[in-house]
């Protein structure tokens, strides 16, 4: 026995439409040539100087935290559902950070129970 396998007739030719849209050209990053130029400013105009939002301390105080590699290291773990006290007794024998640096992370929920167990016993959250 040869082969098995029995070829049927090729398939036909696509067939080229005609009256169907093209789909749009995929975006280049480059303005469409029909974009308007923006116009120059006016002389003796400025352009002003985009105001940062302010953040509160809390917030300000984990971007800070987030920049730090050793730290960022415990928040990492944090993410991958790493138990909360034992990343808290992890930061305690590094003893580089306090505790209400973790907890700035941690939902109220996993706060609360620190504060059950005894293991959170400060006044900050």
């Amino acid at each position: 026995m040869r082969n098995a396998i029995i070829l049927g007739p090729a398939p036909p030719p696509p067939v080229d439409p005609v009256g169907v849209p093209k789909p749009p050209p995929l975006p280049t990053g480059k303005p469409p040539p029909s974009a308007p130029v923006a116009a120059p400013l006016p002389e003796g105009a400025q352009d002003l100087p985009v105001q940062e939002e302010e953040l509160d301390p809390d917030e300000k105080r984990r971007q800070e935290l987030l920049a730090e590699p050793a730290f960022a290291k415990f928040v990492k773990l944090y993410k991958l559902k790493v138990p909360i006290q034992s990343l808290l007794n992890q930061i305690r024998a590094a003893g580089q950070y306090k505790d209400d640096d973790m907890l700035l992370f941690a939902t109220t929920a996993e706060i609360k129970k620190l504060k059950e167990i005894g293991e959170y016993k400060g006044t900050k959250f």
